[in-house]
């Protein structure tokens, strides 16, 4: 029994290096973290977002021009960028 990878390796699957071997009929190799371009908001951009800053974060840039308060719920900040994200992924 042989191990079906490249110098008869299985690729050691981790977060910075997410290969996988492909079984199939049509063709064989390695693959490279499938979805890894949708995770990337959950994976990398999101725990920034869930970051609470303790103060006060001015958005008089942003297009309503108001204050989002540190006590805002956090769950309703999670849900509304949940929404956001829904939206990004059908446009992608």
């Amino acid at each position: 029994y042989r191990h079906p990878g490249p110098d008869n390796e299985w690729p050691q699957y981790s977060q910075d290096s997410p290969q996988y071997y492909i079984f199939n009929t049509d063709t064989n190799g390695l693959g490279r973290g499938p979805r890894s371009r949708e995770c990337a908001f959950w994976n990398e951009f999101f725990p920034k977002l869930s970051e609470s800053p303790g103060t006060d974060v001015d958005c008089s840039g942003g297009i309503l021009g108001m204050k989002m308060a540190s006590s805002t719920n956090p769950l309703i900040v999670k849900f509304l960028l949940f929404v956001i994200s829904s939206f990004v992924q059908i446009a992608l």
